[in-house]
């Protein structure tokens, strides 16, 4: 593998979604990346724009090759929030105190 002698143009930046907890993941979306050049084709991409992401962190990959077999990658991340967060409580019940189970 040779190494890149072209730019990719428009890599985009991380990308993030709120997952509502319980559903099958939310759709993200993206200005896929791009070379300007005749002699360089997309080879690979692990993710298409549009697709269903679950909470957590994915990452998204395109490989990039020209006709001497240099390769070059767009690499971001697709970053699901679910929002869901821990409540912690105690309650005072008649000199009783009630907490979560540890």
């Amino acid at each position: 593998m040779q190494p890149s002698r072209f730019d990719i143009i428009s890599c985009p930046s991380d990308v993030n979604v709120d997952v509502e907890i319980g559903s099958s993941g939310t759709r993200a979306n993206w200005t896929e990346p791009y070379v300007i050049d005749g002699n360089v084709n997309l080879i690979s991409q692990t993710h298409s724009p549009g697709q269903r992401f679950d909470a957590g962190t994915t990452t998204v990959t395109y490989l990039f090759m020209d006709g001497s077999n240099s390769i070059a990658s767009c690499v971001f991340h697709i970053i699901g929030s679910s929002g869901e967060y821990v409540i912690e409580y105690v309650i005072f019940y008649k000199n009783n105190i009630i907490s979560p189970a540890s």
